[in-house]
């Protein structure tokens, strides 16, 4: 999904279903609500940002994917809990980063 303005697209909304080219389910193939459904990563252009583009784009986003059948959808590695939270998620994992400088030579 794109976010049109006169200046041109100033975001953005991934959606990925069961069939899609890279299936999300090879990487949590037991929790999804079966059809599944991903959003995500959303994007808004800076000079948009604080507009309530990014909570329209989400909302759009899940409507799109329940008029397709999707009976839930995941939303992968983000930090943003309480965003996510006034739209219905809860957490149902965490992640670690994990970090290892490499010497030279």
């Amino acid at each position: 999904m794109l976010l049109w303005t006169p200046d041109g697209v100033e975001g953005s909304c991934q959606l990925t279903f069961e069939d899609s080219i890279r299936p999300l389910d090879r990487f949590f193939p037991a929790r999804l609500p079966r059809p599944w459904g991903q959003l995500g990563s959303i994007g808004v252009s800076e000079r948009q940002r604080g507009k309530g583009w990014g909570g329209l784009l989400l909302d759009g986003g899940l409507c799109y994917l329940r008029d397709r059948g999707t009976a839930g959808c995941v939303i992968d590695w983000t930090g943003l809990l309480d965003f996510y939270g006034k739209f219905g998620f809860r957490q149902y994992r965490e992640y670690a980063m994990l970090m290892k400088t490499l010497a030279d030579g």
